[in-house]
């Protein structure tokens, strides 16, 4: 039986924020907030974006609370479908945007100096052997990134290797395509779109990059700059 006395009392600096938010935002909204308790949720897109505390989707794109259904994991990957009785958060998540609330479009938000994407890079390039013995599930999970790693041009520098593997769409991309082939559930049905936008550097800036033939060659090509 877990015993409730190891439990701490939420920081007081969250307490006073919360207060905060409840004085002026909320009471400001509070009849959109109704609404959304009362309506239910209808988000506009799903977001499949990294843990990163760097990574502010809502804040980023100004969305109000119900636009957005959010997923969040180490490098937004979406993993390979598979079906069986294994826990599968993303793979859940994507279902439920899909199959229950409809929703039109999935974006998955990759960013800049991404702390799993380096892990990886390091990992599979021999250099941090120690990452399945130190870690229970991140190496395990990283894992999705292989096959984005092992078509990198050799010819290329560490940062340049670095920066096209945080452009990893090819992996999750077609992983996304493979859930619409052969899963129950078909993501062409929903109408959602085959495009990802690619993440917010140091400089506030948000490339948008589409996958060319995901089933054959997952080619990249970034196909606007918003400065």
């Amino acid at each position: 039986m877990f015993n409730l006395s190891l439990l701490k009392p939420l920081p007081e600096y969250l307490v006073q924020r919360y207060y905060g938010w409840k004085a002026t935002t909320f009471a400001n909204n509070k009849s959109w907030y109704h609404k959304l308790a009362e309506d239910g949720q209808h988000p506009r897109a799903m977001i499949i974006s990294c843990c990163d505390s760097r990574v502010h989707v809502t804040s980023i794109f100004g969305s109000d609370a119900g636009e957005f259904f959010i997923h969040r994991n180490i490098a937004n990957l979406v993993p390979p479908f598979k079906e069986d009785q294994d826990y599968h958060g993303t793979s859940a998540a994507i279902e439920y945007a899909v199959k229950t609330l409809k929703i039109p479009h999935i974006i998955v938000l990759g960013h800049s100096t991404c702390g799993g994407v380096h892990s990886s890079f390091e990992y599979f390039s021999g250099n941090n052997p120690n990452l399945y013995k130190d870690s229970n599930f991140v190496a395990s999970w990283l894992e999705i990134l292989r096959p984005s790693f092992e078509k990198i041009p050799s010819n290329l520098s560490k940062n340049e290797k670095l920066k096209s593997l945080e452009k990893k769409y090819s992996s999750s991309g077609f992983n996304l395509y493979r859930i619409n082939k052969v899963s129950m559930f078909r993501l062409a049905d929903a109408n959602l779109v085959s495009g990802y936008i690619k993440g917010v550097n140091g400089y506030g800036k948000l490339k948008v990059i589409m996958e060319n033939d995901l089933e054959n060659t997952y080619g990249i090509k970034e196909i606007s700059l918003v400065n």
